[in-house]
């Protein structure tokens, strides 16, 4: 089925109930109320035919409708394959690491499309660069793969990275809106990833070490001092 339908389970409209007697015909194992209540983590064998298990996550509301769902999956590609097939993004959030005494960044790119139920998030390693007196986080589509993590709800509800607090931190704790932390926006993110399969950004690397306290709200005044991670 098409998105945010999972092999035959939609969001806010499948039961629990009906979805657990399915998973239940393949599941390894299902755990209820993991991490916390109203939460259930099915492990599954890999579709790839590895031997290794994969994860998803099942988000049940009062009523025991299936709100949301979490899965690893290569059903929408890469970042480009994703701008082919959803267009612009919403909103798009990015969080690193930092570049840290030759510690090599790692990255995760938020894609959100309230209009479709989807948030997309991949993640890879970035590489440092040095221009203008400064260093810089280079993000690159060759960098994040063909797998990403998917949030699947109903179109008819509206989501942010706040509704999934075991899967993100809050928007304010090291990472920030595209337009906060480099020179594009979502708009300009999309005409240049969507029409180039290698497409690059940087963001400063200064930034990312103080981003706990770094929010898309604040105006820098002054350049952030680069300090270890907590």
């Amino acid at each position: 089925c098409e998105l945010p339908c999972w092999w035959g389970i939609t969001p806010g409209e499948s039961s629990w109930g009906e979805t657990k007697h399915f998973l239940q015909s393949f599941a390894v194992e299902i755990t209820e109320n993991y991490p916390r209540s109203h939460i259930h983590l099915m492990e599954y064998p890999s579709p790839d035919g590895s031997g290794n298990s994969w994860h998803a996550f099942f988000y049940v509301d009062e009523k025991g409708i299936i709100d949301w769902i979490s899965i690893h999956s290569k059903k929408v590609g890469g970042i480009f394959d994703t701008l082919q097939i959803f267009g612009a993004p919403s909103e798009i959030w990015i969080r690193s690491t930092g570049y840290y005494r030759g510690v090599e960044a790692y990255h995760h790119l938020e894609l959100l499309y309230n209009e479709f139920g989807l948030l997309v998030d991949f993640s890879g390693r970035g590489n440092l660069t040095h221009h203008d007196g400064s260093d810089y986080l280079q993000f690159c589509t060759r960098d994040f793969g063909q797998y990403s993590l998917l949030f699947l709800w109903s179109p008819n509800s509206r989501k942010t990275l706040n509704d999934f607090p075991d899967f993100f931190p809050p928007p304010d704790a090291r990472y920030g809106r595209i337009g906060e932390v480099s020179d594009l926006d979502e708009q300009t993110f999309y005409d240049r990833f969507s029409t180039n399969p290698d497409a690059c950004f940087e963001t400063r690397n200064d930034i990312w070490p103080v981003l706990p306290t770094y929010t898309p709200t604040r105006t820098v005044t002054e350049t952030p001092t680069a300090t270890p991670w907590p």
